[in-house]
């Protein structure tokens, strides 16, 4: 019974290192087998949890406490997941480039179709009404990709990356097609600095991300528990490791893709990190609700 409850103090203890880029911020140097990660300043910092939770002792805690600065270093002991995809956007439509112009570019539907048909005018993009999310398969993916590789900037070098090693797919097929225009996509490939009205540019911008998108590869990535073993005590985090952003480089910086405690950065069983931060902390037992 809540009359009765009786708080009691506790103790734990919690691990910080930081992720930056796919991989644990080093700022020391590694070793001369590249596993050992030091963490002291900048990317994100990751929380991992105590996998004892708590102790009600707050002399064995302090004990545990030392030992774990003392030993300095964690080591990877377990990465412990299962396969997950992003699948990549099907082709555009209007509604949904409305829906991702609001979202992506706070742009309202009204001004987005000015402008879109302004594109669309002057030979930039397909005709913006449509609600066909699918290309017929006379569709000419490859001539259209290698225009862009003109481009200097990110698009072409995508473009060119997308038309290397296999990258390039076919675009998976969405559900509606009103048979009469096919999905919105650039239909030059131009510099987007190069289009004088700022709003034009964004959303041209944007087409050009998602067709890009549509023709690339699924991103793939684990969902993974991640343990570290410092002394004797281990700490563990949940999230995601991309191993492959695919579609995702292109659709920066609008498409994101995390779980848990967001993405994992990408390190091996056996490699060593120094972690940003160890620390002990106090609280109290609640009573129940």
């Amino acid at each position: 019974r809540i009359e009765t409850f009786v708080p009691e103090n506790f103790w734990s203890l919690e691990m910080t290192i930081r992720y930056a880029d796919g991989s644990v911020v080093n700022n020391s140097g590694q070793n001369q087998n590249g596993n050992v990660y030091s963490n002291q300043q900048g990317g994100r910092p990751i929380h991992l949890n105590w996998k004892r939770v708590r102790l009600y002792d707050r002399p064995t805690t302090t004990a545990i406490y030392d030992s774990c600065l003392e030993a300095g270093e964690a080591v990877v002991t377990s990465l412990t997941g299962r396969p997950k995809n992003k699948w990549r956007p099907v082709p555009l439509a209007t509604v949904e480039l409305q829906k991702r112009a609001s979202k992506y570019l706070r742009i309202g539907s009204d001004e987005l179709m000015k402008k879109a048909e302004e594109l669309y005018n002057q030979g930039y993009i397909s005709y913006p009404r449509t609600e066909t999310e699918k290309f017929r398969p006379e569709f000419n993916h490859h001539t259209l990709i290698q225009s862009f590789q003109a481009v200097a900037g990110e698009f072409g070098d995508y473009a060119s990356r997308l038309l290397a090693n296999n990258n390039f797919q076919n675009p998976r097929a969405g559900q509606n097609d009103d048979n009469a225009h096919p999905p919105i996509t650039p239909a030059k490939a131009c510099d987007p600095e190069s289009i004088t009205d700022p709003i034009q540019r964004k959303i041209y911008s944007l087409i050009v991300k998602h067709y890009l998108a549509c023709c690339s590869r699924d991103a793939m990535g684990r969902e993974t528990e991640l343990t570290l073993k410092i002394a004797s005590e281990e700490f563990v985090a949940k999230g995601l490791m991309i191993l492959e952003r695919n579609w995702l480089e292109i659709y920066q910086p609008w498409e994101r893709w995390s779980t848990g405690q967001g993405e994992l950065p990408r390190v091996a069983v056996g490699s060593r990190i120094t972690p940003t931060s160890l620390i002990m902390k106090d609280g109290t037992t609640s009573p129940p609700q």
